[in-house]
Formats: C-alpha cells, structure tokens, sequence
C-alpha cells in the first residue's frame, strides 16, 4: 500500500509547524484483521503546543512517528486489541520521550487518545469486571503509568483518531479524501 501510494504521489509532503515540542499520541486497533486470528495495532506521535484540557485538541502537526503492527499474540476482544494498542504505544513513546527530554523538552503526562471506551476504561481502573480476564495481568502495567501522571489516557471519537486512518485499509478514495488532512 505504501509503495502504491508513493508511486501516485510523487510529490507528497509532510509540513512541520514550530511548536511546544508537547508529544500528542492517537493510538488504535483492528481487532482480527490479519489471518491466523492476528490483530493489528498502529499509533500515530506529534508534536504540537500545550494544551491543560482533559481532553486536548492541539493543532495538528507533522507525525515524528507513525506505528503499525500486527499483534503476535491472539487477543480475544476489539477492547483487548485497543488495549494492546495502548501498552505497544506507550513502550513506543517511552524512547520518544527520553530523547524529547534530553533535548530540553521536558514531557509531563503525555496525553494518549483512544477511540475505545472499555479500553480507556479499563486504563482509568474504572472499569467493574464481573471475571477476570487474561488482559488483566498482561496490560495492568499502563494503569500503573497513569496513576504515576506519566501518562494521561482518554477516550474521544474514532473520526478524531488519527492512528484510524492507518490502522484500516482503505480505498484509493479515501486516501485522496485524507492526505490534506496530513499535509
């Protein structure tokens, strides 16, 4: 998909706007996309100016990262494979995050979105099991890192995800339809 895009749009661009230097993350799933019952995970990292909102709208800038897997292990929920989005990204951010620092830009509690309310959730502590579930133990890591203000994850609709877009395939179309938003 990559090498198609590249080869219709040759002149492609990415603008990078002078900024706070505050990472901004957007992270998503695709829950069993991907043969043998594999789900794939992607985030998308920029820097941008502060925001003190619960929920940050910051301006959207150039992506200094943008991360797309697929799950090696088998997930047995959307909300588990967004789960999972979270824990990879947040490892992700972790180096992101030491070299922002030893540039002088300082990270406090970098903001994590997510489209997924069970997941956010589930982050938050807020979520009231009736079973324990194998995520559980495997993802309780990233409820450690919010309560440490390390991070700060929060829900907020799919279309305001950027990580949606390359998360899913999608048509020729509606790449043409995104690529402003990108640029």
């Amino acid at each position: 998909m990559l090498l198609d895009y590249l080869h219709k749009y040759q002149n492609a661009t990415i603008r990078f706007y002078a900024s706070d230097m505050k990472l901004y993350i957007d992270s998503d799933a695709v829950y069993l996309i991907a043969p043998k019952a594999k789900s794939q995970i992607s985030g998308f990292y920029y820097l941008s100016n502060k925001c003190n909102s619960y929920k940050p709208q910051p301006t959207l800038n150039g992506p200094i990262l943008v991360e797309c897997r697929l799950l090696q292990h088998v997930v047995t929920s959307a909300a588990e494979a967004e789960t999972a989005g979270l824990f990879y990204n947040v490892q992700s951010a972790i180096n992101v995050i030491h070299i922002l620092n030893a540039l002088g830009h300082n990270q406090n509690s970098v903001p994590i979105k997510t489209d997924n309310s069970t997941a956010a959730s589930f982050v938050a502590d807020t979520l009231k099991q009736k079973r324990s579930k194998s995520w559980d133990a495997r993802y309780h890591w990233l409820t450690e890192q919010q309560t440490n203000g390390k991070f700060k994850f929060f829900w907020d609709k799919g279309s305001n995800n950027l990580a949606d877009y390359h998360s899913k395939h999608n048509p020729p179309s509606y790449h043409q339809k995104m690529r402003p938003t990108y640029i």
